[in-house]
């Protein structure tokens, strides 16, 4: 299902949401920028620009499309909701300025862009929407502390909270040496492999960036903060990952978790031939290679810096839509075992368990057993159809109640975790 080389619906969003953009210019002609940061300043300009104009323009893509109606409904649909929830934020903040509310008009955009560009595989746009998420929440977030439209932070957190911009940008850029190298210039070295088993000097140098940088992409960018940011050192960094405040209590949610994904598996799951021994052997193996590879990052760093600048659950809808645009790259690689796979199918499992990591997270404050949990789940994959089992879209109604079931248990934790932390802080 392709459009031509000009996306209307795409120019009619854009259309709509700069409307309201340009009355508040007006109203508004002797605002400043108030962010003396020019380096997020430019990022900011050169992500909102390049995104309206590859909203409705096909750059290096030269056609839109979409690979199911449903994507395209997923398209329309949610970028109405997302639209209409941007009109209703912007009359209620030209009626009272809050902070709170100049963020959420900040994301939105952002999130038009982002969606739009993945669902119809226009990776340019993609990687601009991420740019100027980055550079145009930095920017809002100094004007509304300089403006005073939210209370000033002590010092000390002021100088860390650039934490998280800098984890956004390099998670950007890591990604983006990875995409390049692994799924451009190293591709064919990988297809070959995979159609011949033919070891090459290519292929060596493909696997090695995907295991040193792309599924660690997160651990690494929390490695450079950890090193050249906040200067704490390595093994201070790996004790924070480590650190675990009640044992007994992070086992039994972690444990709960597991067993939750363990009989959804057995319930619903398709074995695929191999012996039971693989499970724990690849679970071992994938502990510190894509667990606490990824949990440094999402878990670690970009949840917990979420929570402080806005309320559940958008701090957890925002990092799961951050997670699920990571690794949107393994769908357009022929050579990976999730291409092919339903988009909508995998974005709804990330959604579940971005929710259910954050309520591990939030009831343990322990990194280890969010690693544990997602290392779990990926293991499953080593004795069961993985992408049949967590990929498949609709799926069956038994499992999508089971999947609701197990979207309540995790809000359900969060909830409670939450209001022990208010009545501990009173």
């Amino acid at each position: 299902m392709e459009f031509g080389w000009i996306n209307v619906f795409g120019a009619v969003i854009v259309f709509l949401m700069m409307i309201p953009n340009v009355i508040c210019a007006v109203r508004n002609k002797d605002e400043k920028n108030l962010c003396t940061d020019r380096f997020m300043n430019v990022i900011e300009q050169i992500g909102r620009y390049a995104c309206i104009v590859l909203m409705w323009l096909p750059l290096l893509n030269w056609k839109f499309g979409f690979s199911s109606a449903a994507e395209m409904l997923l398209y329309l649909t949610g970028n109405g909701c997302l639209l209409a929830a941007y009109w209703i934020v912007l009359a209620r903040f030209w009626k009272r300025k809050t902070g709170k509310r100049a963020l959420i008009l900040a994301v939105l955009p952002a999130c038009i862009f982002l969606l739009s560009g993945l669902l119809l595989r226009h990776w340019l746009l993609a990687v601009f929407a991420l740019l100027f998420a980055v550079g145009h929440v930095y920017v809002t977030r100094k004007n509304v502390a300089a403006s005073g439209l939210s209370s000033n932070a002590p010092a000390d957190h002021e100088a860390r909270s650039s934490r998280l911009w800098w984890y956004l940008l390099l998670v950007i850029l890591l990604s983006a040496f990875c995409y390049i190298t692994l799924n451009v210039l190293l591709l064919p070295y990988s297809i070959e492999y995979s159609e011949t088993g033919k070891l090459t000097a290519g292929y060596f140098l493909y696997a090695a960036i995907g295991l040193l940088f792309s599924t660690p992409t997160p651990f690494v960018a929390v490695l450079i903060i950890s090193l050249f940011l906040e200067k704490i050192g390595i093994r201070q960094m790996f004790r924070n990952v480590f650190r675990t405040e009640d044992k007994k209590k992070t086992i039994l949610i972690t444990g709960g978790f597991c067993l939750l994904a363990l009989v959804y598996a057995l319930l619903f799951g398709t074995p695929n031939g191999s012996p039971w021994y693989m499970f724990p052997l690849g679970f071992l193996i994938m502990t510190p290679f894509v667990g606490i590879a990824e949990e440094t990052g999402w878990r670690g760093l970009l949840q917990p810096e979420l929570d402080k600048r806005m309320p559940y659950p958008f701090s957890v809808l925002l990092t799961a839509a951050i997670w699920f645009a990571w690794h949107f790259p393994v769908f357009i690689d022929p050579t990976s075992n999730h291409y092919g796979d339903s988009i909508i199918g995998f974005g709804i499992t990330i959604f579940i368990w971005a929710f259910a990591l954050a309520a591990i997270y939030k009831s343990t404050k322990s990194v280890i057993a969010c690693a544990l949990y997602h290392t779990f789940i990926d293991a499953i994959g080593t004795v069961y159809d993985w992408n049949a089992l967590f990929d498949g879209f609709p799926g069956s109604v038994p499992a999508n109640v089971y999947r609701c079931i197990w979207l309540m248990a995790a809000v359900g934790l969060w909830l409670i975790a939450d209001k022990k932390e208010r009545h501990t802080a009173q």
